[in-house]
């Protein structure tokens, strides 16, 4: 007798391992927290293993779980693979693509390797600018699909895909003195990171100093790296090198951008159309 896991379940026990919380999950999803208990629940039965350890604040993969995992995260890439494979016509052509430059770093590699995969008939023209340059090339008509990142206030048209957590970062050797005015690494105008941090800090009436401007991404994170200063930066980039600065009282927290996109109606409307599901597919599920 065969036995079948449903995808959706796995989508829900993977979105869960990830959060570590119920509650984050059932919001992630679009479901209540009691659905997302339901559907855990569910799967266990169907496998006849307890997939988490729980305690009063989150939750765990047990053994059985942290086996499940590989092979659910496998079967639902295959699953979506297949389907996009045969649920859209064989499409071709060149599609001009604007997308930020911070995205290069963190999900436009995986975003454009996976959609070459389905649609490897179509040729990739990418350009990666800060979002104020993006919209202006996207107004003249330089691409078919312009991914921009959008603060609250500005409500540009376009369709959220994603939103962003910005955090403080600082080089994890770096001391921080509070009590001296603080040093800023900054991009050039008109980046927007720069706006938000400024901006944030005058909020909050802390000194601070610009110690460099930095003209690309990568220079901004290596002057964090190498102790020069501080900078605000997207989550997505924390890594071995670098530190959350976790001081409330003294930076504020809790910022955020919207990622959007935005197409043209022209003669790549169906080309455009195709990569704009695949990007808020991929986000979903990221």
């Amino acid at each position: 007798m065969h036995r079948n896991i449903d995808t959706d379940l796995l989508r829900t026990f993977l979105v869960v391992s990830e959060t570590g919380k119920f509650s984050i999950a059932a919001d992630r999803i679009g479901r209540t927290q009691a659905a997302v208990s339901l559907q855990i629940k569910r799967l266990e039965d169907l496998l006849g293993q307890v997939l988490f350890e729980r305690n009063s604040r989150n939750v765990r993969l047990s053994t059985a779980g942290e086996v499940l995992h590989e092979y659910a995260q496998q079967i639902i890439n295959m699953n979506d693979e297949a389907f996009f494979r045969l649920s859209e016509a064989d499409i071709s052509g060149v599609l001009r693509l604007g997308a930020p430059e911070a995205l290069t770093s963190t999900h436009l590699p995986k975003i454009l390797a996976l959609f070459n995969k389905q649609h490897p008939s179509v040729a990739l023209d990418v350009t990666c600018k800060l979002t104020d340059d993006l919209l202006n090339d996207y107004d003249r008509g330089s691409y078919d699909v312009v991914i921009f990142k959008r603060e609250k206030r500005n409500k540009k048209s376009g369709t959220i895909i994603y939103k962003e957590p910005l955090v403080w970062a600082k080089s994890k050797k770096y001391q921080l003195d509070f009590s001296k005015t603080l040093p800023l690494i900054l991009s050039p105008h008109p980046c927007i990171y720069r706006r938000l941090a400024i901006e944030s800090l005058e909020k909050k009436k802390q000194d601070w100093r610009a110690t460099m401007t930095a003209h690309s991404l990568y220079g901004r994170i290596s002057a964090v790296k190498n102790g020069i200063g501080i900078s605000l930066i997207s989550k997505d980039l924390i890594d071995k090198d670098l530190d959350i600065i976790d001081n409330q009282t003294k930076l504020p927290s809790n910022i955020e951008l919207e990622m959007a996109v935005m197409s043209h109606e022209n003669k790549n409307k169906a080309l455009a159309s195709s990569f704009i599901e695949h990007l808020v597919h991929y986000f979903e599920a990221v």
